[in-house]
C-alpha cells in the first residue's frame, strides 16, 4: 500500500478494491473535484452525480462492500430480479455499451449439486435454442471468489415486466394482447420441443413482456431435456412445477411428461392474463374441469370472442390426449384473435418496485408457491402475497425525491385505479346494508302475522295430507297401465326379435356359404402362390450356385491381385532401398567433387605461386649469370693483367730485352683490357 491509499477515504479504497473503475479515472476526478479531504457519503454522491457509479453500486460500496461488482469481464449496475434460484443483474462488459443480463447462482446453493445441475441446464438451454421468443444466452462460465465456485449465466437484456406484473398493475389484459402473447410464447416453446426440451415450469412469471410486445420465455431450470448431448437427470428427478399451473400429470411419478404439459400451463398462464387469477384460484382443486373453468371466466369476462372459448378449454382439459398435440396448434388456433399491442411501464418504477417486494421478504421472480422441485431453503409464495408485494410497492411513497417522481408517472393512475374501485366496493356496501334493512323489516312485519301463518300452515297441512292419498291412487292406477303397456310392449318387441333373429339366421347361412367359397378361392391361391414361390426359390437358387462360383473365382483373383500386389510392394522396396544407396552414393560422390574441386583451387593457387617464385628465380638466375659472365671476363682480364705483369717484370730484369719492348707489351696490355665504363658496377673486393 503507497502513501495515497494509506491517507484517502475507506470508500475510494474500497472502489479502487472493486475495479469497477480504474485509477486512471478515479484520481482526476478526485482531483479535479477537490474530494480529497471529503467523507465518503460525499464522495459517493459526487460519483452519482457525475455518472459515474449507480446507486446501487455507490451503496453498495458506502457498506464497505466490494466483491461480486465485477463478474468476470462484465460490470454489475443494479439488480434486475431474482428467485429461489439466482439473482438477476444489468451488466456491461468492459468496453461496450451493449446492456446484458447476468444471472449468478446464489450463495448459499453453490455446494448443491441438484441446483448447480438445474443452472447447467438453463444454460445449456439459452445456449442452444435460438429463437425470438426465447432468452437468448451470451456466455455461461465459473469464477472463482471466496473460495467458492460462483457460477453465472450472460444472456441479452430485456426491459419489461413478466406476465404476472403486467397483469397485476393492468389487472385484466385485452383478450387481444393476451392471445398474442400467448401465441408467441407458444412459438418459442414449439421451438424448445423440437429441439428436445420440455419446460415443465410455464407460468405468468417465466414470460417476459418488452415494451413493443416481444415476448420471452426464459427460466428453464426445471426443463426436461431428451437429447443425446447432454444428461440432467439428476436435476429431472422431481417432475412438480408451481402449484396452480402444473399440470396433473406432473404431479404423478410414472406418467410420461412431452409438449402437452407445456400446453395445460401455457392454457393457465392465458386464463390468468384474461381474468387476473389462475382457473384453480377459487376452488380447493387444483385441477379444476375445464367446463368449470370456463364458467368462472364467463363470469369474470363477458367481451370473449366465442370462437375463443373452445381453444381455452381444450388446452385446459385434464387428460393430455384430449389437449393439443403441439404448441404449434395452439398458435395456429390463437393467430386469428391476436393482436400484439406495446406495453408502456416505467421500469425503472418497476425496479424499484420489486426491491421494495424483496425487501418484504416476497420473491421478485416467482408468481406462486414452488413445491416438490425446489431446495428447502428456496423462498415460497403464494399469488396473494405476491399481488399484496407488488401493489404495496406501487402505491407506496417513496423515500427520496428522485423515485417519488419516478413512482408519480404510474402512481398517479394506480392511485385513480385504487380509489375507483374502493368507491365501488363502498357503493356495494351501502346497497348491502340497505337491503339487510329492508330484510329486518319484513321480518318484523312477519312475526306479526305469525299466528295466521300458523293456522293457514295447519289447513294446509290437511289439504296436502288429502292431495298425497289421491296422488297415490293415481299413481297405482298409472302404474298397473304402465305395466300392461310394458307387457304389451314387450312382446311386440319379442315378435319383432324373433324375425329379426331369423332373418339374421338367413344371413348367417348365406355368409357361411360364401366364407366356403372364400376359403376354396383361397386355398387355390395359396397352392398358386406356394408353386411359383418353389419355382422362384429354384431359381433364386441356380442363381445363388452361379454367384457362389463368380465369388470364387473373383476371390481367387483377389488372392492373385493380392500376391502380385506384395510382389510389387516387395520390388517397390528394394527399389527404395536402392534409390536410398543410389543416393548415398551419389551424395558421397558429391562431396568428393566438392573436396576435389577444392584441392585443385588450392593446388592451382600453389602453382601460380610456385610459377611466380620461378620465374623470379629465372631472372635472378639470368641476372646471376649475367654477372657471372662478367666476373668471369674480369676474371680473365685480371689473370691477363697478372700474366703481363709477370712478363713484364721479367722483362724488367732481364737484360736482354730493350726497354721499347717493355712499353709496347704496356700498351698492347691497355689496348686490349676493357675500359673502365664496361665493368660491372657492383663487383666489389668484397664480393
Amino acid at each position: 500500500m503507497n502513501a495515497r491509499q494509506a491517507t484517502e477515504s475507506r470508500f475510494l479504497d474500497t472502489l479502487r478494491r472493486s475495479e469497477l473503475l480504474a485509477d486512471e479515472e478515479i484520481d482526476p476526478f478526485v482531483e479535479r473535484r477537490g474530494l480529497t479531504e471529503s467523507d465518503d457519503t460525499s464522495i459517493a454522491r459526487e460519483f452519482l452525480n457525475a455518472q459515474l457509479l449507480t446507486p446501487f453500486q455507490a451503496k453498495y460500496l458506502l457498506h464497505g462492500r466490494w466483491r461480486g461488482l465485477v463478474i468476470g469481464k462484465y460490470r454489475i449496475f443494479e439488480p434486475v430480479s431474482a428467485g429461489g434460484m439466482g439473482e438477476i443483474y444489468l451488466a456491461r462488459q468492459a468496453g461496450s455499451d451493449t446492456p446484458v443480463a447476468i444471472k449468478i447462482l446464489r450463495s448459499e446453493l453453490r455446494e448443491s449439486p441438484r441446483m448447480i445441475e438445474r443452472f447447467r441446464l438453463e444454460a445449456f438451454a439459452v445456449m442452444t435454442l435460438k429463437h425470438p421468443n426465447l432468452m437468448r444466452g451470451i456466455e455461461y462460465d465459473t469464477i472463482q471468489q471466496m473460495r467458492k465456485q460462483t457460477h453465472y449465466l450472460v444472456t441479452e437484456f430485456v426491459p419489461g415486466p413478466n406476465l404476472y406484473e403486467l397483469t397485476v398493475i393492468r389487472r385484466q389484459l385485452p383478450w387481444q394482447q393476451a392471445c398474442d402473447i400467448a401465441q408467441q410464447a407458444a412459438l418459442g416453446l414449439h421451438y424448445a420441443h423440437q429441439h428436445g426440451f420440455v419446460h415443465r415450469d410455464v407460468k405468468p412469471g417465466n414470460l417476459i413482456v418488452s415494451s413493443s410486445g416481444i415476448v420471452k420465455v426464459v427460466d428453464f431450470g426445471l426443463a426436461q431435456y431428451k437429447g443425446e448431448d447432454e444428461s440432467f437427470g439428476f436435476s429431472m428427478r422431481k417432475r412438480r412445477g408451481t402449484e396452480r399451473f402444473a399440470a396433473p400429470e406432473q404431479s404423478v411419478s410414472d406418467y410420461p411428461i412431452d409438449p402437452r404439459t407445456d400446453v395445460y400451463s401455457l392454457g393457465c398462464t392465458l386464463f390468468l392474463a384474461l381474468c387476473g387469477s389462475p382457473p384453480s384460484d377459487d376452488s380447493p382443486d387444483l385441477y379444476p374441469s375445464s367446463k368449470t373453468a370456463i364458467k368462472r371466466l364467463l363470469a369474470r369476462r363477458d367481451d370473449l370472442p366465442a370462437d375463443l372459448l373452445p381453444i381455452i378449454k381444450r388446452m385446459l382439459r385434464r387428460k393430455p390426449e384430449q389437449r393439443y398435440e403441439t404448441a404449434a396448434e395452439v398458435a395456429d388456433a390463437l393467430a386469428p384473435f391476436s393482436k400484439q399491442l406495446a406495453v408502456d411501464i416505467n421500469y425503472p418504477a418497476l425496479l424499484r418496485a420489486r426491491e421494495k417486494s424483496r425487501r418484504s421478504e416476497a420473491s421478485w421472480n416467482t408468481d406462486a408457491k414452488v413445491t416438490a422441485t425446489t431446495e428447502e431453503n428456496e423462498p415460497l409464495q403464494t399469488i396473494e402475497s405476491h399481488r399484496d408485494a407488488v401493489l404495496n410497492a406501487f402505491s407506496g411513497e417513496a423515500d427520496r425525491s428522485t423515485q417519488r417522481r419516478a413512482v408519480g408517472e404510474i402512481g398517479e393512475d394506480g392511485n385513480d385505479r385504487f380509489a375507483e374501485i374502493y368507491r365501488r366496493h363502498r357503493q356495494q356496501v351501502d346497497r348491502l346494508s340497505e337491503r339487510i334493512d329492508a330484510l329486518e323489516q319484513s321480518l318484523r312485519e312477519s312475526r306479526a302475522t305469525e299466528s295466521e301463518l300458523r293456522t293457514l300452515l295447519g289447513a294446509k297441512e290437511i289439504e296436502k295430507q288429502q292431495v298425497i292419498a289421491e296422488n297415490r291412487q293415481i299413481v297405482d292406477l298409472m302404474r298397473r297401465e304402465a305395466i300392461a303397456i310394458q307387457n304389451a310392449q314387450h312382446e311386440q318387441v319379442t315378435a319383432q326379435q324373433k324375425q329379426r333373429i331369423d332373418q339374421l339366421e338367413q344371413t348367417l347361412q348365406t355368409t357361411l356359404q360364401r366364407l366356403s367359397e372364400l376359403q376354396s378361392r383361397y386355398d387355390r391361391e395359396i397352392a398358386d402362390r406356394d408353386r411359383e414361390h418353389a419355382h422362384t426359390v429354384d431359381r433364386l437358387g441356380k442363381q445363388l450356385a452361379g454367384t457362389r462360383e463368380l465369388y470364387r473365382s473373383e476371390r481367387g483373383k483377389r488372392k492373385r491381385t493380392i500376391k502380385f500386389l506384395r510382389r510389387l510392394q516387395t520390388q517397390i522396396h528394394d527399389l527404395e532401398r536402392h534409390r536410398h544407396d543410389v543416393q548415398l552414393q551419389f551424395k558421397q560422390a558429391t562431396d568428393s567433387a566438392v573436396s576435389e574441386r577444392q584441392q585443385r583451387s588450392r593446388a592451382e593457387s600453389m602453382l601460380e605461386n610456385c610459377t611466380e617464385r620461378l620465374n623470379e628465380v629465372v631472372r635472378r638466375a639470368n641476372a646471376l649469370s649475367t654477372q657471372v659472365t662478367a666476373m668471369f671476363a674480369q676474371l680473365a682480364s685480371h689473370q691477363a693483367e697478372e700474366n703481363f705483369f709477370e712478363s713484364y717484370e721479367k722483362a724488367c730484369e732481364s737484360d736482354g730485352d730493350p726497354p721499347h719492348r717493355t712499353h709496347e707489351l704496356l700498351d698492347e696490355l691497355l689496348a686490349d683490357s676493357c675500359p673502365p665504363d664496361t665493368l660491372p658496377n657492383h663487383y666489389s673486393d668484397e664480393e
